[in-house]
């Protein structure tokens, strides 16, 4: 070949390598094309990988979990011999199915251990909020000695971002933490979180610590307008926690007995009878309100105002001997019912109750009936005015008219 054929060979030839070079190294640069990989096998099987599947579609369901544990309980069933190693080893597996099959079967696993504590710590940094939150509810189940070990775990996940986590969180922290003053300001925030059982968690948390005692008084200031708030909310052990914590603040809720007071005729028992308690817990403060409720005679109220004055003890006495002249048959028989049972002048107050006998309140009759058959022979005198009852038309009252003959006689005491 001349040399005039030989350059634009090689000129040619070097161009065909640059081209073939710039689609050799350009397709290699590209990323792959998604494509239907088979699942990853375990090295390991356990028995919950033939339900993984199914667990792994139940989480959005809405009754997801029940079916998910009714699942995970069968597999148990055919396990042979402790299923700990079953369900330790399923929290140690990458699949998040079968390690959620582990965390639902957390409460048959028996006594706690340091395994156990470190696996759960481990699902409460899971990217799955439905492990994340699975996981806070197993904590529950771990000792005392192991709690330690998802114990700051549990505090981040008390902030978590999804509301059902953040919940279980709180509520395990709530229940199973000692401490409770550690957690003040978790269970605070809790207490203004948009998740119902995030709020009762909090509140719950909260009327675990006596208030009054435990924390200065610049913390339970701070404390008392949110509990306040909660007296408000929708759930109702959102708002019996709160009236509990507002109890064990003491005087130092003294100011709150005005937002408290309208719970005594609220609908529901709990609320009433944990109102009536907190009042108690309150002392002197709540006297004068409790007093103008007396004199307000709102029915449905007035039980509850009485049981608060029986739970304030002495400085509430003149209160109670002062109600045995009320108007209402059924204060007089609630005051004389309070007195015996603080053992304070009881002789006055069974001539209250012999009183109410030859009334025709029914609900007072009761009362007194039922008070005279716990005084058992201390009633004694009694009898003559229970008699008649015996026959009256109430069966209730025929009743407890007997039952109260029964106790006060000799022979039945």
């Amino acid at each position: 070949m001349s040399r005039r054929l030989v350059a634009p060979a090689l000129v040619l030839l070097g161009l065909v390598a640059v081209v073939s070079g710039i689609f050799f190294f350009g397709d290699s640069a590209q990323p792959d094309a998604p494509t239907e990989r088979p699942p990853v096998q375990p090295a390991v099987t356990g028995p919950f990988d033939v339900i993984a599947p199914r667990l792994r579609g139940l989480p959005g369901t809405s009754d997801g979990e029940l079916t998910a544990r009714r699942f995970v309980d069968r597999v148990l069933e055919g396990v042979e011999g402790s299923p700990r190693p079953v369900i330790l080893a399923a929290l140690g597996r990458e699949d998040w199915g079968v390690q959620w099959a582990g965390l639902l079967a957390v409460p048959r696993y028996g006594p706690s251990d340091a395994p156990l504590g470190a696996a759960l710590a481990r699902a409460l940094a899971s990217d799955l909020p439905q492990v994340r939150r699975t996981a806070a509810e197993a904590a529950a189940y771990l000792g005392r000695e192991h709690f330690q070990l998802v114990l700051e775990a549990l505090r981040t996940a008390a902030g978590d971002s999804d509301a059902r986590v953040r919940a279980a969180a709180v509520q395990t922290l709530a229940r199973r933490r000692s401490n409770h003053v550690a957690l003040v300001a978790l269970f605070e925030a809790a207490l203004a979180d948009e998740s119902d059982d995030a709020r009762t968690a909090g509140a719950y948390g909260l009327a675990q610590i006596e208030l009054q005692e435990k924390l200065q008084p610049e913390v339970v200031e701070r404390l008392r307008p949110a509990l306040v708030r909660a007296l408000r909310d929708p759930v109702t052990d959102v708002v019996v926690y709160a009236v509990m914590a507002l109890g064990r603040a003491g005087p130092y809720a003294g100011a709150d007995v005005p937002a408290i007071l309208p719970l005594l005729a609220d609908e529901r028992v709990l609320v009433r009878a944990q109102a009536a308690n907190a009042l108690g817990s309150i002392g002197a403060p709540a006297l004068p309100h409790l007093k103008a409720a007396l004199a307000a005679g709102h029915t449905r109220r007035l039980p509850s105002v009485l049981w608060a004055l029986r739970q304030i003890g002495e400085p509430a006495h003149p209160l109670l001997l002062a109600s045995l002249s009320h108007e209402s048959t059924l204060v007089r028989a609630l005051a004389a019912q309070k007195l015996y049972e603080a053992d304070h002048e009881v002789e006055r107050a069974l001539d209250t109750l012999i009183a109410v006998l030859g009334q025709e309140d029914d609900d007072a009759l009761l009362v007194a009936m039922r008070t005279l058959g716990r005084m058992g022979t201390q009633g004694a005198r009694a009898a003559a005015a229970l008699e008649p009852h015996q026959r009256h038309a109430d069966e209730k009252i025929r009743l407890a008219a007997e039952a109260a003959l029964e106790s006060i006689s000799p022979r039945g005491g």
